[in-house]
């Protein structure tokens, strides 16, 4: 059961082992896309059509004809991957071994639908993949494996989530082997330490310039490459809300240090500091920010010199005059 990419590697290993057969694959009905509205399936629909497998499509898995059909397939098992949807009992107990989600986080922290992109947004230095059997609750269920992994400073969520693809392989391979064997011991989550990844909506986006540097990097990185961070941008400086005359845009990269301490006690939040070939620094609330990666709405990806030339570079200069 998948919806997203993160799952792909994982089916794609499931459908090399011989000693097992996929019943079928359960994601999402086709939605329409961002543009055009064109409706499209599931990046784990497409896997699973090059694989010639079954696969279903329910628009509510708690129907009874939905049900049905999988209590007649007789899994042995269920495994789960950024489904996007809270399974019921009725359907992760049917199976004989029980329903298994692999979860792109270390549980009990970061439960929920964006773990990926929570960690670097808040400036966490690791990460990794947890199986568990699902029970009750969001990503509640007893730990069946666990494998950590680093988050790099240069990491952005699209670099992030191609590591964890790697490791979540390898989780599935030793939870698979564990249960296989009978070796599984499963450890109940200290609910004390849950922390939560909720999903990712528009105004997680919003750069908020009074915040430390730092902070606004790892909200940069942490939604890059998708959907991405955003502020607006008027007489030569980065606003926090829209205004009459400014343009929304949306930044994909700053310097690989990050925020450096800003030169100037006087800076303003928001202000462009000075731009060169590596990029605009911006001040924010603490340090500096380095725009190495930016785009206006409706235009292409730019780096943040090409933007100041067509965008503002003399509404820059006036506005650094009057800091």
């Amino acid at each position: 059961m998948g919806t997203g990419p993160f799952g792909i590697s994982c089916l794609e290993h499931l459908c090399s082992r011989k000693d097992l057969v996929i019943e079928a694959v359960i994601t999402k009905p086709p939605r329409p896309s961002a543009r055009g509205r064109i409706l499209r399936d599931t990046p784990i629909k497409e896997a699973a059509m090059k694989k010639g497998l079954k696969i279903l499509e329910p628009e509510d898995i708690k129907s009874k004809d939905f049900i049905k059909v999988l209590g007649e397939l007789k899994p042995d098992m269920s495994i789960v991957m950024d489904f996007g949807k809270i399974l019921p009992g009725v359907i992760f107990d049917i199976p004989e071994y029980g329903s298994i989600n692999i979860h792109a986080s270390l549980l009990p922290l970061y439960r929920g639908a964006s773990p990926i992109n929570w960690a670097i947004i808040n400036g966490e230095r690791e990460t990794g993949v947890t199986s568990f059997f699902i029970e009750e609750g969001m990503d509640t269920g007893h730990i069946i494996n666990q494998r950590s992994c680093p988050i790099y400073p240069e990491d952005d969520s699209g670099i992030l989530e191609d590591r964890l693809k790697d490791l979540a392989v390898d989780v599935l391979k030793e939870t698979l082997e564990k249960i296989k064997k009978g070796e599984v011991r499963a450890r109940p989550q200290d609910n004390t330490k849950a922390t939560f990844a909720p999903k990712i909506t528009s105004g997680t986006g919003k750069i908020n310039w009074s915040l430390e540097g730092e902070r606004i990097c790892n909200l940069i990185r942490g939604l890059s490459p998708r959907p991405g961070a955003y502020s607006f941008f008027k007489k030569g400086r980065f606003i926090n809300e829209v205004e009459e005359g400014a343009i929304l845009v949306k930044i994909w990269k700053t310097g690989a240090q990050g925020a450096s301490p800003g030169s100037n006690q006087r800076s303003r939040p928001g202000y462009v500091e000075s731009a060169d070939a590596n990029g605009i620094k911006v001040f924010s609330g603490k340090g500096i920010v380095n725009i190495q990666e930016l785009q206006p709405a409706g235009k292409k990806r730019m780096r943040g010199q090409a933007f100041l030339s067509g965008y503002g570079e003399k509404m820059a200069k006036k506005c650094l005059d009057c800091i």
